[in-house]
């Protein structure tokens, strides 16, 4: 409640700025709306800020929808390559050759996810196409290193570019 009166006192811009990102800010949903209800009274419609793209942010939103699925595509594949591994030793050579190969159709789906998320915030200026090919066939046998070292730059880049 007194956040929401806080807002009051704030000048436009910055209430502009908490419709437009306040999923990034980790601010509830009424925030927003009491932000949205001070605009309108200071003459700024919710259909002039959806206008000039500052009701929602959508590169956020899209970045976090990819994250998400990259979190569960390099955790699965994660999971399954080191699966594939316990399994060649312990069980059977095939049948770990079959967990393998499901592994690296997650793999890829990861990095396929981290490249989406490179486009949305807008690092497609680079050409990162050989790094990625180096990565992936890293991948191939050390995974297990790749996989912390994508999640955690994957995830710099989310947090410090949105």
């Amino acid at each position: 409640m007194d956040r929401i009166n806080k807002l009051k006192n704030l000048q436009t811009k910055s209430l502009i700025d908490i419709v437009k990102n306040y999923k990034k800010y980790n601010y509830p949903i009424e925030l927003k709306e009491e932000a949205l209800r001070i605009l309108d009274t200071r003459g700024i419609s919710k259909e002039s800020l959806q206008l000039s793209g500052n009701l929602s942010n959508y590169f956020y939103d899209e970045a976090m929808e990819e994250y998400k699925k990259y979190n569960f595509n390099s955790s699965l594949g994660f999971i399954l390559f080191i699966s594939s591994i316990i399994l060649n030793y312990n069980i059977s050579v095939l049948l770990s050759l079959i967990v393998y190969s499901i592994a690296l159709l997650f793999i890829g789906l990861s990095f396929s996810n981290s490249r989406k998320i490179s486009k949305l915030l807008d690092e497609e200026k680079r050409d990162n196409t050989m790094y990625l090919i180096i990565l992936l066939l890293l991948s191939l046998v050390l995974y297990f290193v790749v996989y912390f070292f994508m999640k955690n730059q994957v995830k710099e880049k989310i947090f410090s570019k949105t």
